[in-house]
C-alpha cells in the first residue's frame, strides 16, 4: 500500500521532537530560547500542525502586507502583532498545560539543521553575516544619499 510522502518541514519536525520512553516527546516551541516542554502525543501532533500552518501564514501574511500595508500608515505596527501573536502567544496557548524540563535532558544538538548538513558553527556565522548585512541595508535605505529620507 502506498503511502503519502512527508513534506520536509513536517518531517523535519518530527524529528526535531524527541520521543521518550513513557510516550511523550520534548518540544522546543519558542525557537530562540532553550525553553524545553514535556509533552503528549496529542499536543506534540498539534504543535507540529500549528508549525506547518503558521509557515504558510506567515508568507501570506507578507504578502499581505507588501501589498495594503505599506500604503496604511498603521501597517507596520498591526502586522508585527500579529505575526508576533502568531509566533509566540499562540504556542504558549498550546504548551499550556505541559511541564517544562530541565536543558541537559535535551538529547543532540541545540541547534537541529533542517538537512543535517551543517555544525552549530556554520549557522552562528549565518547568523552574524545576516545581521551585518541587515544593519548595512537599514544604514543604506535611511541614509540621506541612498534611502527615503535623501533631501
Amino acid at each position: 500500500m502506498d503511502q503519502k510522502p512527508r513534506k520536509p518541514l513536517r518531517a523535519w519536525l518530527e524529528r526535531k521532537s524527541q520521543r521518550q520512553a513513557d510516550g511523550t516527546y520534548l518540544i522546543r516551541p519558542f525557537r530562540p530560547m532553550p525553553v524545553i516542554y514535556e509533552v503528549g502525543s496529542e499536543t506534540n501532533r498539534r504543535w507540529i500542525s500549528y508549525q506547518t500552518a503558521f509557515g504558510r501564514f506567515a508568507w501570506l501574511w507578507l504578502i499581505t502586507y507588501l501589498l495594503v500595508g505599506l500604503r496604511w500608515r498603521w501597517g507596520l505596527p498591526v502586522w508585527l502583532a500579529v505575526l508576533l501573536f502568531a509566533g509566540y502567544g499562540w504556542p504558549v496557548i498550546l504548551v499550556r498545560g505541559a511541564h517544562r524540563v530541565p536543558r541537559n535532558r535535551w538529547i543532540g544538538p541545540a541547534v537541529v539543521d533542517p538537512a543535517g548538513r551543517y555544525s552549530r558553527a556554520t549557522w552562528a556565522v549565518w547568523l552574524i553575516v545576516s545581521l551585518a548585512l541587515t544593519v548595512i541595508l537599514a544604514y543604506a535605505g535611511l541614509s540621506g544619499r541612498y534611502g527615503p529620507l535623501r533631501a
